[in-house]
């Protein structure tokens, strides 16, 4: 498959330069030769898309390809007018005792897809692997604004009338906007353009990130934006072209033609970095920390010793696209491959291309502290590069291969799954929680109640103590007086009984007598 892809490339260069004439040539493009370009910048971006390591010298790549031109007589013909530009170039160059460079050739190829452009939405999308190729190189300084603005889908001229309204509406005295002004002379504070709190460029970022948070009220305005703002307009962009560039970066879905319903324009999703939950940024902490466990393990295994974790370095990278801690030079070159190729991946790559050149010296550190200070200082962090912006970019390519679409979406699944079981745990837990504090309820509810009855038994137990003692103690009464009594009674018994038996014996002696005295009678 390789070299079927190396065959198409080397077909499709062989295409261009059948179509290109000498320097210097008076020849008048046709339609049929326009035709014949667009078609071999077809034949190469199919190539391109179907094994990007087949061109692996972009000097395959030169501007001589596309053939200056010309313009046709009435100057109609935008082939035309981009060969008279390259001409133009070539004679600068010839001054300069060079007659081909990647400077001209990189600003005549981006000078001719933008005009295309104009008049295609779908231009820069039908050549997608081709721009990646270019913007790879680095996108001129001359058009950097314009390629952005057309990467990004941007239309200013549609955002005109309501980005004037949203600074109408703009008041300095409300929350959000305080936290605006607060934050804005922290961001790049020895830039000439923001060093000053009554520079034009301080008052361009507080009317676009104040115009945003009245865009979108749900974003509103977070700390961090001023340094995704800031950069656009350090290259020159308007607040109009900032605020619609900013718009399109910040948006979940890209615009889709009328008829086809193409999608012709990128996503880059950075909303959710900023929203309240942040949840975007959850996920891209994920599958960074998910890409340090799988290619760089040694590292992973020592951050994970020393209790580093994503969040503690990696999040104001990605919160300000980098600018908060590497220096503007390179920034500019990570947006351009953000604009060409997306947010999400090339932040990703951008992390792990540092944190791969930078093993070596995290092989050396023994404590939490030495590395999160080389983790936060791009000085230091930057140093393996020693000073070459490019030499970062060139790595990026080395792992192209390695983190795609496929393995981010493989990460972002696992990512979600975890997230779906952690939450039904946590649905669960939360019912078990209902249910335990429910039943705590119910038993300390039964626990008053316990005590209510024991109290009120420890009362009746009381009150029949009480009334079995008082009862107790009548009744030891009643029966003291009973055997008084009845002592009494004995006593008296025993009297009668004795006087019964005096009596007895008296009625005795009497009888005896009166026998007596009968018996004397009768004599």
């Amino acid at each position: 498959m390789q070299n079927k892809a190396s065959l198409r490339t080397a077909e499709s260069l062989s295409a261009f330069s059948a179509f290109a004439p000498p320097r210097r040539s008076s020849l008048m493009p046709t339609k049929s030769s326009e035709a014949q370009l667009v078609a071999a910048m077809e034949q190469m971006n199919a190539a391109l898309e179907s094994n990007p390591s087949a061109v692996t010298d972009l000097k395959q790549l030169r501007v001589d390809m596309l053939a200056p031109v010309q313009e046709r007589e009435n100057g109609s013909s935008q082939t035309g007018a981009v060969a008279s530009r390259m001409s133009q170039s070539e004679s600068q160059a010839d001054t300069l005792g060079a007659t081909d460079t990647e400077a001209e050739s990189q600003l005549a190829f981006f000078s001719s897809v933008l005009e295309s452009a104009q008049t295609d939405k779908t231009y820069l999308r039908r050549f997608d692997a081709l721009m990646r190729v270019r913007v790879r190189k680095g996108v001129p300084r001359a058009v950097r604004v314009k390629v952005w603005i057309a990467l990004a889908s941007a239309d200013p001229e549609a955002m005109r009338e309501k980005y004037a309204g949203l600074i109408a509406t703009n008041s300095n005295d409300s929350p959000v906007q305080r936290s605006i002004t607060r934050d804005i002379p922290r961001t790049f504070p020895k830039h000439p353009m923001f060093k000053d709190d009554s520079s034009d460029g301080q008052k361009a970022l507080f009317n676009v990130l104040s115009a945003y948070a009245a865009y979108d009220h749900d974003c509103g305005y977070c700390q961090g934006l001023t340094f995704v703002v800031a950069p656009l307009l350090i290259q020159g962009m308007t607040e109009i072209e900032a605020f619609s560039v900013f718009v399109r970066l910040m948006e979940e879905s890209g615009s889709s033609s009328g008829g086809s319903g193409q999608q012709v324009a990128r996503t880059f999703a950075l909303r959710t970095l900023f929203t309240p939950d942040m949840p975007g940024l959850h996920l891209l902490l994920h599958q960074h920390a998910e890409l340090v466990r799988i290619l760089l393990p040694n590292l992973h295994a020592k951050f994970t010793h020393l209790g580093i974790t994503a969040t503690t370095y990696a999040s104001p990278w990605f919160l300000t696209l980098f600018a908060y801690s590497f220096p503007l030079t390179l920034v500019e070159r990570i947006l351009d491959l953000i604009f060409s190729e997306g947010a999400i991946s090339v932040m990703l790559k951008v992390s792990i291309v540092v944190l791969k050149k930078n093993e070596p010296l995290f092989s050396l550190m023994d404590d939490f502290e030495s590395v999160l200070e080389v983790l936060k200082g791009f000085g230091t962090l930057l140093g393996v590069f020693k000073g070459d912006v490019e030499g970062v970019i060139q790595e990026i390519a080395t792992i192209d291969g390695v983190i795609n679409d496929a393995l981010l979406a493989d990460i972002s699944r696992s990512y979600f799954t975890q997230k779906q079981i952690t939450s039904t745990n946590h649905l669960e837990i939360q019912t078990l929680r209902s249910t335990v504090a429910a039943l705590t309820m119910q038993n300390a509810e039964l626990s008053r109640d316990k005590q209510q009855l024991s109290a009120t038994l420890a009362a009746i137990h009381g009150d029949h103590v009480k009334d079995v003692q008082l009862l107790k103690e009548g009744l030891e009464s009643r029966l003291e007086s009973a055997l008084g009594a009845l002592s009494l009674e004995r006593e008296r018994v025993e009297r009668l009984e004795l006087e019964l038996m005096e009596a007895k014996r008296v009625i005795k002696g009497l009888r005896g007598f009166n026998t007596v005295m009968g018996v004397a009678s009768g004599h």
